[in-house]
């Protein structure tokens, strides 16, 4: 039996800063419904302020910089491929640590903060389409921990 290479192509990761975490993994993960990821919904203004740290376009809730230090790659070219049927998939936002990330969950963990690290793409069609809101998949701290990826297992 050969065993499939977990680095081949169509195997998702997300890096963020100095951490890579197996996004492949996660997803069978959730699709098995492992406890302690809380779904909600995302409303089209608080997108709106994502979609624009993502672009790199003003906006009043976005501090200034924040843009420019993250930059997250964006295939353009893909997003405009996606229908609204495409946007059914939740958005995977993935704790990455105390003030390193982007959104807050207050009333989920306080002071921890979170970057979309599967549905990017989808994230932007949803603004373009103006859709009033998106389903999320919210992944904690003690979660997130478990994705990440040991550097020395790591080829980019």
């Amino acid at each position: 039996m050969q065993t499939k290479n977990r680095w081949e192509r169509g195997h998702e990761t997300f890096r963020w800063e100095y951490e890579t975490y197996d996004i492949s993994r996660l997803l069978e993960d959730i699709s098995r419904g492992i406890p302690g990821i809380y779904g909600c919904v995302l409303n089209l203004e608080e997108l709106e302020s994502y979609r624009a740290i993502l672009e790199g376009i003003a906006h009043p809730d976005v501090p200034e910089g924040l843009a420019e230090k993250h930059r997250i790659q964006l295939d353009r070219a893909y997003v405009e491929t996606l229908e609204e049927a495409d946007l059914h998939e939740p958005i995977v936002m993935l704790h990455v640590g105390d003030n390193e990330g982007i959104v807050q969950f207050e009333k989920l963990e306080p002071g921890a903060n979170y970057v979309v690290a599967d549905g990017n793409h989808r994230l932007i069609r949803a603004c373009q389409l103006q859709l009033p809101e998106i389903e999320v998949h919210v992944v904690p701290r003690e979660i997130a921990k478990r994705y990440v990826i040991a550097q020395d297992d790591y080829v980019d």
